[in-house]
């Protein structure tokens, strides 16, 4: 996950609509994505200052966040992927909708999933691939889990405080080791 954008709104990448005809064998054209903030991924070998406290990962989301509802048709037509696509990702369990009534919607981390997994797919990913990313994901909440768990089981207020900054912390550490741990394994292939 990512900070959100501390003044405004970014302007939204131009996508062509999801209906737009391709040709057969070609991939849609993308626009490069805007930049966006990350949680202290350093993709150099020098050694990063800590992150400020105001870019610390957003592990309860926030109501702006989650205020995004959008339909299935809605988050397909805005991550430029189609129905299909959007299937494969739930049944894989790398988004989920929230069932209100009769209509599924879905909020902004689901339409940055349905984007990333956009982008990797049209760099030749296949969405069973993407599983991976799910499966390690849960690996390491398993073992944030068993540090914090004791903490959370407490009924005091400072000991579910210390909970909540230890996963943060723990969050911010384990991005930004794995960063370095891909760049380093790049190293081995961009340096030869």
């Amino acid at each position: 996950t990512r900070p959100e954008p501390s003044q405004g709104t970014a302007p939204e990448p131009s996508t062509p609509p999801a209906d737009a005809p391709h040709e057969p064998g070609s991939r849609p054209t993308v626009s490069p994505e805007p930049e966006r903030p990350t949680a202290a991924v350093v993709a150099s070998p020098v050694a990063a200052a800590p992150a400020p406290p105001t870019a610390r990962l957003s592990l309860v989301r926030d109501a702006g966040r989650t205020a995004v509802q959008l339909s299935a048709g809605e988050l397909c037509e805005r991550a430029d992927i189609p129905a299909a696509v959007l299937r494969q990702l739930e049944d894989y369990g790398l988004l989920a909708g929230r069932v209100l009534g009769t209509e599924t919607t879905y909020d902004a981390d689901a339409l940055r999933v349905a984007e990333l997994a956009r982008r990797l797919l049209e760099l030749g990913l296949e969405v069973r691939h993407l599983r991976t990313w799910r499966m390690n994901a849960e690996k390491e909440m398993s073992l944030f889990e068993q540090l914090v768990l004791p903490l959370l089981r407490q009924r005091n207020p400072q000991a579910r405080q210390h909970a909540g900054d230890t996963l943060h912390e723990l969050a911010e550490l384990g991005s930004e080791l794995r960063g370095l741990l891909v760049d380093t394994a790049l190293r081995t292939y961009l340096d030869r």
